[in-house]
């Protein structure tokens, strides 16, 4: 019971790392028994905002050898949806809700279990270009041959996927991107993505700074990756080579556009004249 009732007091505080500390311990000494449901399901509710899915199910699957009718409708299609978005590779978490990236980190910390997948860490204004038509693929052709006749040695490789970004209520919009990510590959690490929406009358780009995490942490490495994840993103602007490489990619991405910006304008008014 007194473990309860402190689970209860840090979430009305406002503090989801001592309620995951309280809940872990209460449910560690719970019987197989009916009045065990609420507390685990509140725990399960405590993982989902904490984004620990695969906790959260294996939490929810205790609730049916107890009773079987006691588990909330479409939250087990919920929680698996989630998992699977996450788990391509593809996917952007672009609202986390009310918690930070580093609470995020420090709870996958204190459940032992590696910090992944791929979470926005600074959105940027849109860009409207009025009057144009750029595909996204054009566009990375672009940055690819400005990077290739870049002296700096400030390398970066472009890639372009359809990206569905994620919000903390399982809302998702899947769009074309752009994405510049580090010539070493190395995970975790920073990604300048571009996403593009089209309409009839312009192109619509929003630029993302995203925190990839990667999708696979060996067991015996999980307390080093999760250092560095919380490492790297306490320090995207203040380490001066992250700050120095998203300058680099932004202004090669920015210079990109405004070559195919201005090339779509020049056809469309060569048509007009025409």
């Amino acid at each position: 019971m007194a473990l309860g009732c402190q689970a209860q007091l840090s979430s009305r505080k406002g503090d989801p790392l001592k309620e995951l500390e309280h809940r872990q311990d209460l449910v560690a000494t719970l019987p197989v028994h009916p009045a065990a449901v609420e507390s685990l399901l509140q725990f399960e509710g405590l993982l989902v905002r904490l984004w620990q899915v695969d906790e959260a199910t294996q939490i929810l699957e205790r609730v049916p050898v107890i009773q079987p009718l006691q588990i909330p409708v479409g939250e087990v299609e919920r929680l698996s949806g989630r998992r699977a978005a996450l788990a391509d590779g593809k996917c952007v978490v672009v609202e986390m809700g009310e918690v930070s990236l580093e609470t995020l980190i420090r709870a996958a910390e204190m459940l032992d279990q590696p910090f992944l997948f791929r979470w926005l860490i600074h959105p940027m204004d849109e860009i409207s270009c009025l009057g144009t038509s750029i595909l996204p693929e054009e566009f990375g052709k672009q940055c690819e041959t400005l990077l290739a006749g870049n002296a700096s040695d400030l390398s970066a490789l472009v890639r372009c996927e359809e990206t569905r970004f994620l919000s903390s209520n399982d809302a998702a919009s899947t769009d074309e991107s752009v994405i510049f990510f580090h010539q070493d590959g190395h995970e975790p690490g920073l990604e300048y993505v571009l996403r593009f929406r089209k309409t009839l009358v312009e192109t619509v780009v929003i630029p993302h700074v995203v925190f990839n995490a990667g999708r696979n942490s060996q067991p015996e490495q999980v307390h080093e990756h999760n250092t560095l994840c919380l490492r790297s993103v306490n320090r995207p602007y203040s380490d001066r080579a992250s700050t120095s490489w998203l300058r680099h990619v932004h202004k090669v991405a920015m210079e990109a556009l405004g070559r195919l910006v201005k090339r779509s304008l020049s056809g469309r008014h060569r048509r007009f004249a025409e």
